[in-house]
């Protein structure tokens, strides 16, 4: 989907992998508090994330009413944990979800979003992040986010369309003056399929899947946002 050359008034931003470096922070408690092994770490963030990702999409489909993202995260730390055969005590499933409600943002984060505000953008957050972690998280970028949208207010989680459509009712303003900035491919499908012209940040250099095409490019860095709008 093509995003130059139209009036832009807002930019939402994906958190985890976006915003905020999940992986990095993470892997830093592991590492320090745990003392497991490079490769243990590695292949039980993988798992980890991908369990994220299913137990969202398996509450968006069952219809049983949406469990805090928290909740989620610490059961898919569980399973990841057992996955490599490590037992992680209550203390360090808290800690892992502490570690994740802090996490540190990414070295281009605040000037790009400080670049954006001064240009006179509108900065939101849109995420599936429990609207507490997103609040502490957003302090932690020196006061430019103008608002936050939560899983948290949609009842369902990324990519339904339904937390899509909340952010352009919260943010007030039709949906093709928004531009989207994507973390991952499934939250490029959804933002697309709600209509929002879309960014994705594609940090990790993830190949596009075979779904559907990705209706967005595909940029590198935060800094790049601004050459878009």
């Amino acid at each position: 989907m093509a995003v130059r050359g139209e009036l832009i008034k807002a930019v939402t931003f994906d958190v985890f992998g976006t915003l905020f470096d999940w992986r990095g922070g993470c892997r830093e408690y592991l590492q320090r508090s745990v003392g497991l092994g490079h490769e243990s770490v590695e292949e039980l963030l993988n798992v980890f994330r991908e369990r994220q990702f299913l137990y969202m999409l398996l509450d968006n489909c069952l219809g049983r009413g949406m469990r805090r993202f928290t909740e989620l995260t610490r059961l898919a730390f569980l399973y990841a944990s057992e996955h490599i055969g490590f037992e992680a005590d209550e203390e360090t499933v808290k800690g892992f979800v502490d570690a994740w409600r802090m996490l540190p943002p990414y070295e281009d984060s605040a000037p790009a979003l400080g670049k954006l505000k001064m240009m006179g953008y509108r900065i939101f957050m849109l995420s599936n992040g429990d609207r507490d972690t997103l609040v502490r998280l957003a302090e932690r970028l020196g006061g430019v986010i103008d608002g936050i949208v939560s899983s948290d207010d949609a009842g369902v989680y990324k990519p339904s369309p339904a937390i899509y459509k909340a952010a352009i009712r919260r943010i007030g303003v039709n949906r093709d003056e928004i531009m989207h900035v994507a973390g991952s491919y499934i939250d490029v499908v959804g933002s697309s399929s709600a209509g929002l012209k879309t960014l994705w940040i594609n940090r990790q250099s993830a190949r596009a899947e075979r779904y559907g095409p990705a209706q967005a490019a595909a940029i590198k860095s935060l800094m790049e946002v601004p050459s878009y709008l």
